[in-house]
């Protein structure tokens, strides 16, 4: 899908809005690997995933990689402090497949906003899927066993189990891969 088919979706958009949007955003590839955005870097982009997955990853005090979250298709993502801020963002992104993105630029989409206020509920939309799934990881970690974390991968994202590392699902359930070893061993959906 093109992101003017998804933001369709949340509210109708004039054929001039969906114009400039695809006019605006940019396609393009990453190989399996690829640094989409470095930490430390101002992130000046919004990203629709088209295809492939990414990663938001961290490097902790120890200088540990740390999996912050994944998002895969159909999904509008950023580092979200830093692109609204524009300060140097503390995750990087990178593609765990082979990638294709829409990218728009921060000044793009401030401009479109402006222009058309029928995306104020598309803005709004998206903004709070942001907030509700970054609250959502934080319940998770706080408050939920490793194996309640396994459980709730399986039920609500079970490709991510087959498209990523175990290292990397043991990161992002805040985890070692022995305790993984034991979690995967009890749970079986």
């Amino acid at each position: 899908m093109k992101p003017t088919e998804v933001l369709s979706q949340i509210t109708p958009l004039s054929a001039d809005c969906m114009q400039a949007i695809d006019e605006l955003t940019e396609q393009k590839h990453y190989t399996k690997g690829s640094i989409i955005h470095p930490s430390g870097k101002v992130c000046k982009h919004l990203y629709f995933i088209e295809s492939g997955l990414l990663r938001f990853f961290y490097h902790d005090r120890d200088a540990k990689d740390v999996t912050y979250q994944f998002f895969g298709e159909n999904l509008f993502t950023s580092v979200i402090n830093s692109y609204y801020t524009q300060t140097p963002s503390l995750y990087n992104i990178e593609a765990m497949e082979d990638s294709s993105l829409y990218v728009l630029r921060f000044a793009d989409f401030e401009a479109l906003l402006s222009r058309f206020p029928e995306l104020d509920k598309v803005y709004h939309s998206v903004l709070r899927e942001f907030l509700l799934s970054a609250e959502q990881r934080i319940i998770s970690l706080q408050f939920y066993s490793a194996e309640e974390r396994y459980r709730n991968l399986l039920e609500n994202q079970p490709s991510i189990l087959q498209r990523v590392s175990l290292g990397h699902i043991a990161s992002y359930l805040g985890i070692n891969q022995a305790t993984l070893s034991r979690v995967r061993s009890k749970v079986r959906l």
